[in-house]
């Protein structure tokens, strides 16, 4: 069996997505595949493979209990451990038949942050029959709309209301979507830790309504000159928000065009937004990792109306 679950990226409302404001979502034209076979023995032997199809991490479990005879990483056999148990709570019976080979392919960077995790959790849970979103709230935490975007073509505007989640298929098919670029900070974030400091926050009514509007507008920007204005403003919130620089003024204070910070700030990808192609002066930062718009997200998307 081959499963396959898309990558992701927030555009708009990071962190305040958990107080449920409206977020612009992307899955990725990149993602996870899982594949697995049944054997002859008790043993669950796994295998992940990375973008350069070389086995990045391998381990040996014993089907029976989960627990990991051999591994090449104690941490990361800790994570799926804890995956496989809170999957197994939910479907007894899951990888308990026979013994079996899983092998796991990303083709993206597992550094880059666009959906490691929860690609794998959303391959586990539909191998399993189980609820993605119960085992990612049991396992790493977060809105989940990463989650909704491993299962979907089409960017979403996702929110949190009421405990419950809100998923509208929208269209973002933007004309100066040829002078978007995604730009990898070399920086690998702790999504889990960046959450527990935000709770600490006190977050207003009046900024999630803010980013929710500007989620919202951000779909219906006719000019790049609107889209910068509306990445600028969601910047500021952020800034006041996190008692933190932009990551603009931080470090890209002389770039001309828009900068924005996608999820958890100051690692992992930024968008940036210009009527000129940006690759020289974010290489002659030591930036070499970008993508254009059209590379990075899921080309079906832009047919969705």
């Amino acid at each position: 069996m081959n499963l396959y679950s898309n990558g992701k990226l927030l555009i708009t409302g990071e962190y305040l997505v958990l107080n449920g404001a409206e977020a612009l979502a992307l899955p990725l034209s990149c993602g996870q595949s899982l594949n697995y076979k049944k054997t002859t023995n008790n043993l669950i032997k796994w295998a992940s493979y990375d973008l350069k199809n070389n086995i990045w991490y391998s381990a040996v479990i014993d089907k029976n209990n989960l627990k990991v005879i051999e591994s090449s990483d104690y941490n990361i056999s800790k994570r799926l451990h804890g995956i496989l148990k809170s999957i197994r709570n939910y479907n007894p019976e899951f990888l308990t038949q026979n013994g079996y080979e899983i092998e796991t392919k990303l083709n993206f960077d597992k550094n880059w942050g666009l959906g490691s995790s929860s690609t794998l959790i959303s391959n586990l849970s539909k191998l399993a029959d189980v609820d993605p979103y119960i085992i990612l709230n049991e396992t790493f935490g977060g809105s989940g709309y990463d989650i909704a975007c491993s299962n979907l073509n089409q960017p979403i505007l996702y929110s949190l209301k009421n405990g419950k989640r809100v998923i509208r298929k929208v269209k973002f098919n933007p004309a100066f979507r040829d002078n978007l670029y995604f730009v990898y900070l070399n920086k690998k974030q702790d999504s889990g830790k960046e959450i527990i400091s935000y709770r600490n926050l006190s977050i207003s009514d009046s900024d999630i309504d803010k980013v929710t509007s500007i989620s919202k507008q951000v779909l219906k920007a006719k000019s790049q000159q609107e889209f910068n204005l509306l990445l600028d403003s969601h910047e500021e919130i952020l800034s006041t928000i996190l008692k933190r620089d932009t990551i603009k003024k931080e470090f890209f204070s002389d770039f001309e065009g828009s900068i924005k910070n996608l999820g958890a700030w100051g690692g992992d990808f930024i968008l940036a937004s210009c009527s000129y192609n940006p690759s020289s002066y974010f290489n002659g930062k030591g930036f070499n990792i970008i993508f254009s718009f059209n590379e990075m997200v899921n080309n079906t998307s832009f047919d969705y109306l």
